[in-house]
Order: structure tokens, then sequence, then C-alpha cells
């Protein structure tokens, strides 16, 4: 499987730490690539409402476990059945996440969610930002690692590279990226010492020149 969507944001937090934490702690961000029901070709038929393929799913869980984060941050997820569906199987693998986000967005099929074996003790999660600015919403929890320790995990999906004929992606994207940095800016004003790590699949680097105003 190619794992051109899977990144390893932070492998030892423990390091970052120092000894707040009894273990080394992973994160890992996934773009699970449409893990939703969508029109599908399927052989020589297109098929409407179909599910991602089982071979496909199966190729994630098995990067996904090998991996095998304490923290997983999600992008290009279905309905919250289909967030229930994915722990399942990751449970089945061997891979148990009591603790779940799940943002719903203006984006109605793409959804950005988290899943941890630790506590899930702050929700700041938005989905009230418009289509325009951002369409997938901003996940926003902060997961308790140990007695001394939390960490704030803001997670974004920004506009893809695929040309849209109501809007400039690019500039589309930009708009998306500014909104991001005023929520994090906001949390860092709120909580300068916050510790805070953001994740997620941004796309490439828009051209910041073609955004006025």
């Amino acid at each position: 499987m190619k794992r051109r969507h899977f990144w390893i944001l932070a492998v030892i937090l423990g390091l970052l730490t120092g000894q707040l934490l009894a273990r080394d702690v992973v994160v890992a961000s996934y773009n699970v690539k449409n893990y939703l029901q969508m029109e599908r070709r399927i052989g020589e038929k297109t098929v409407p409402d179909a599910t991602k393929p089982e071979e496909e799913i199966a190729a994630v869980i098995e990067v996904i476990k090998e991996i095998d984060p304490d923290i997983l941050g999600i992008m290009e997820l279905g309905d919250e059945t289909a967030l229930e569906d994915f722990q399942r199987r990751l449970k089945a693998s061997g891979l148990y996440y009591p603790n779940r986000e799940w943002v719903r967005g203006a984006d109605a099929d793409r959804h950005l969610a988290l899943l941890s074996r630790f506590p899930i003790v702050g929700r700041n999660s938005r989905d009230d930002v418009t289509r325009v600015r951002v369409g997938r919403g901003i996940l926003d929890v902060t997961v308790k690692l140990s007695e001394d320790y939390s960490l704030r995990l803001v997670g974004a999906h920004l506009k893809s590279r695929r040309e849209i004929p109501e809007f400039d992606q690019e500039v589309m994207r930009a708009k998306e990226a500014r909104c991001l940095r005023e929520h994090l800016n906001a949390v860092l004003k709120a909580n300068p010492v916050e510790n805070l790590l953001l994740f997620g699949d941004l796309n490439s680097r828009s051209k910041c020149d073609k955004l006025e105003g």
C-alpha cells in the first residue's frame, strides 16, 4: 500500500515532556481516502453508494497496526457509522481506542475524526465554519496523557488540489489556512504555554498572493 497519506507527527512525546510520561506516546495522522459510501467504479460497473473496498480497508488497518499509534487523527472519514465501523475493525486487529471525536463540518461527505487510548478531557471542535472558510471544520480536543501533562490536538483537512467550478481552489485553501491560523492564535492567546500539536492533511501551499483582504 502506498503510504503517502500517512504521517507520524510525534513518535516520542516522552522526549519532549521530560519525566512527565511513563512511556513514549505515538501520535499519527492518516488520510484514509474516502472511507465512506460514494459512487465507485467496480470492475466494468459504476456503483452508487458503494463502500470502500475491503482490500483497501484491510491495507489501511495493516499500516495503522504496524505504527500502533496511541492517538490517531483521521481525514476523509464518512459519517459516525463509518467511524464506528473503523473502530470495530481496529479493535478486531488488536488496536483498541475507547475515546473518539468526530467533526460534522460543512462538507456532508468527508469528515475529521480522532481516536485515542487516552481520555479526552476537553472538546473545542468547530463545525460552525462555512464551506467557504473551512469545509471540514476544525477538530480540537485536549487529551490527558498523565496526571501532569495534557496535550491539545488541533486537526484540519484543507481543500484538495482538485479544481472546482465554484471557487479558485488555491484561494479557497488559503482562506481555510487563515481561518485555521486564527483558531490556533486564539488558543495560544488564551494560554501561551499550551501543549499544542497541529495535525492533518493541509495539501500543498497556496499561492497566498491571490488572497486579498
